[in-house]
Order: structure tokens, then C-alpha cells, then sequence
């Protein structure tokens, strides 16, 4: 004899339909923003500025041999330097040049999604630090000429590329003595590779302790913190007095930033603070994760 098949348990809950539209639609707001933000990087470069960018390989130099690799790395930042000239010569044949410099902005946007936690209806503002990325290189006319900064295109790309993944690292250890140990090795090995960019990163971090600090009221932290600010502070010294020959100091901590001091130049800075704002602004408003944190302390 056949059983009569029990029917379902209800559960009480219920997708409401509006809730599915909702999230259907912000995911297709978000795929037509991609496809805007490519199509506005493909204009500002290949429609805009072809000859901007063969140019800007044209007066880069770039010498694949041991000597100038050495020269690279006597600097702070040589990583970042020697990686961003290189990239630099594909310039030489426009097209290809914007498809790599189009990839390293695509995956900078997916990377901070992926550090700051923007989804939904956050997921647009992914794309700000990438747009003052690429107003570097596009506003940069005729000072192209005069900058001393090899590889400048792509110098800020891989600076972000690092310090996102590094901040990215950083939040997956809650404990004080673990964070401070990560942060140290990411300074003391990420400075003499990426320069500025790397104290940058160690700076996200502290601003991130605080903001789970201040949000959870935690008495535990001075550890990270301290240490973090002595990390910023006594690193790019250390490498000053024992590791490289540079005559000035305050350079050390502005390595791999462009020399923008002339009046004419300042307003080059404004993409620069429009990345600052968005770091700054994005690392106090990331949500702590308050099981994690109780459950490590």
C-alpha cells in the first residue's frame, strides 16, 4: 500500500519576493558598473592617449642585465621599481600595454572589495581607489617629461597590489602578539620592496586595530599599537643608517611618491588624497568581527 507523502514542515520564513528582486537587481547595477568602469579606462587610455602611452615607454628606461637590477634595489621600493619599469616597456605597443594596466586595476577593485568588505550596494565604491590610480597616470600631460620616478605608471598599481593583500592578511589574526608579529615582518620586509606603500599598509593595519578597539572596547591592543607606530617610525631609520646610502632622510619615508613641489604640480597631489580619504574612510567603517575577537581574548 502506497504512503501518502507528508507534506513540507513550514518553517515560518519566506523569501520575499521584493528581497529577491532587490538582490537580483543590485548585482546586475553592479555588473553594468564594471562594464562602465572598463569602458572609461579603455577611453582614457587606447581613445585618449596612444601616444601619451608609447611616450611614456619611450622616455622610461629599462635594461634587462644585473647591473641595472642592482641599481634598482639600492633604493627603497626596488621591487616595486624594477617591476613597474618593466611592465612599463609594454607600452611600446599601446594595446598591450592597457590590457595589463587594465588587469592590475581590475584585480586592485576586486581586492578591495575583498579587504574592506564591500558588497551590494558597496560594491561600486570598490572602484575609487583604481579611478585615483589611473587619474595619476592620465593627469599627468606634460610632467612626464620631468619626473624622476621610473616605471611611474605602474609604480602605484603594485604598491596598492602589495599593501591590500597585506592588509587583506592582517585581519585574518585576531590575537595582539600574532598581529604584531605580522605587521613587523610585512614592514621590515615590505619597505625595502615597496617603499612608502609598504608603511602605507602598516598604517591600515594600526587604524584598523583601532577601530576594533574603540567598537569593542578591548584593553588588550596597546601591544599592536605601540609597536605598529615604532615599526613606521624606526624601520625606514634602521635602513637609512645600516642598508642604504641615500643623503636624505625624509625621502626614506616618501619613497616611491613623485616629487610634485612646484606650485604648477601640486594639484598632481589630488589623486593621491583621493586615495588617503577613500583608505582612511574605508578602514574605520570595516565591521568587527566580535565572535572572533572574544573569542581570542
Amino acid at each position: 500500500m502506497k504512503q501518502t507523502p507528508k507534506p513540507p514542515t513550514p518553517t515560518g520564513r519566506r523569501s520575499h519576493p521584493s528581497n529577491q528582486r532587490g538582490g537580483l537587481s543590485m548585482a546586475w547595477i553592479n555588473r553594468a558598473m564594471l562594464l562602465l568602469f572598463i569602458l572609461f579606462i579603455m577611453v582614457e587610455t587606447l581613445g585618449l592617449r596612444r601616444t601619451f602611452l608609447w611616450k611614456v615607454q619611450d622616455l622610461d628606461l629599462f635594461v634587462f642585465n644585473r647591473q641595472y637590477l642592482a641599481e634598482t634595489f639600492d633604493v627603497p621600493g626596488g621591487l616595486a621599481r624594477y617591476l613597474a619599469s618593466f611592465f612599463t616597456q609594454f607600452f611600446y605597443h599601446p594595446w598591450l600595454g592597457t590590457l595589463l594596466y587594465l588587469g592590475l586595476l581590475l584585480l586592485i577593485s576586486w581586492l578591495t572589495s575583498q579587504a574592506f568588505h564591500l558588497k551590494g550596494y558597496l560594491k561600486p565604491f570598490s572602484h575609487i581607489p583604481a579611478l585615483a590610480l589611473l587619474l595619476m597616470m592620465t593627469e599627468l600631460g606634460y610632467e612626464i617629461h620631468l619626473i624622476k620616478l621610473p616605471g611611474y605608471p605602474f609604480v602605484p598599481l603594485i604598491g596598492m597590489t602589495a599593501l591590500l593583500l597585506a592588509f587583506e592578511g592582517y585581519q585574518r589574526f585576531t590575537q595582539p602578539k600574532t598581529q604584531l608579529i605580522f605587521m613587523g615582518f610585512w614592514t621590515l620586509l615590505g619597505f625595502p620592496l615597496f617603499g612608502a606603500y609598504a608603511l602605507a599598509g602598516t598604517l591600515l593595519m594600526l587604524l584598523r586595530t583601532v577601530r576594533q578597539t574603540l567598537s569593542e572596547g578591548f584593553k588588550h591592543n596597546w601591544l599592536p599599537l605601540t609597536g605598529g607606530l615604532m615599526l613606521v617610525v624606526g624601520v625606514p631609520y634602521l635602513y637609512y643608517r645600516f642598508v642604504f646610502g641615500l643623503p636624505c632622510l625624509s625621502r626614506f619615508y616618501l619613497s616611491l611618491l613623485p616629487d610634485f613641489v612646484d606650485k604648477e604640480t601640486l594639484v598632481l597631489w589630488l589623486p593621491y588624497v583621493l586615495l588617503a580619504g577613500f583608505l582612511l574612510t574605508a578602514s574605520l567603517a570595516i565591521t568587527p568581527d566580535k565572535h572572533a575577537w572574544k573569542n581570542n581574548h
